[in-house]
């Protein structure tokens, strides 16, 4: 940043009144570019950005919520990094199910991809799987039954016959 002679103007702690604190920072010096790096407060600064008409502030940050993606629709956030959780939450299921069904006894490392995410790009296959994810439940429902067969064998294995387990226990 320095090459390019920006600098870094203001950093907010979170003290739980980002949006006064903003307002606060702002006053003191005025900024052309905002990075946030968690959902909330990116939810705060685009917040920011419309109430105050400040369309000439760049925004950029990290998040997914409906009210971020909203803001980005609509150009107040320029880009998003936005983490594939639909990868992420199915990664967690089959954790789960190895150390249940004692496959796997430790959580190996995963790389879950994350996406920079534009006005331009948002409506494309591959970003709206990512934005707007479809069938998570189903998979965690399926995943879920799996577990519970393998409980259920491990079961009536180390027990003779064993006491069966209720099929829906996540």
């Amino acid at each position: 940043m320095e090459a390019g002679g920006q600098e870094i103007a203001w950093v907010l702690p979170d003290t739980g009144k980002i949006q006064e604190d903003m307002v606060k920072a702002n006053h003191k010096r005025s900024v052309d570019l905002i990075v946030a790096l968690e959902n909330d407060s990116l939810e705060m600064a685009s917040r920011y950005l419309k109430e105050t008409g400040r369309r000439y502030v760049e925004l950029y940050g990290v998040g997914n919520s409906r009210e971020v993606v909203y803001a980005l629709d609509t150009g107040v956030i320029r880009c998003l990094a936005v983490i594939d959780q639909y990868t992420m939450a199915y990664y967690a299921m089959e954790d789960l199910w190895y150390k249940l069904s004692k496959k796997r006894n430790t959580i190996e490392d995963r790389i879950v991809n994350f996406y920079m995410v534009t006005g331009e790009n948002m409506y494309s296959e591959e970003i709206e799987r990512i934005l707007f994810p479809r069938g998570l439940k189903e998979i965690s429902k399926e995943i879920s039954k799996e577990i519970s067969k393998e409980i259920s064998k491990a079961a009536r294995h180390k027990n003779g016959e064993g006491v069966p387990l209720k099929e829906n226990f996540l």
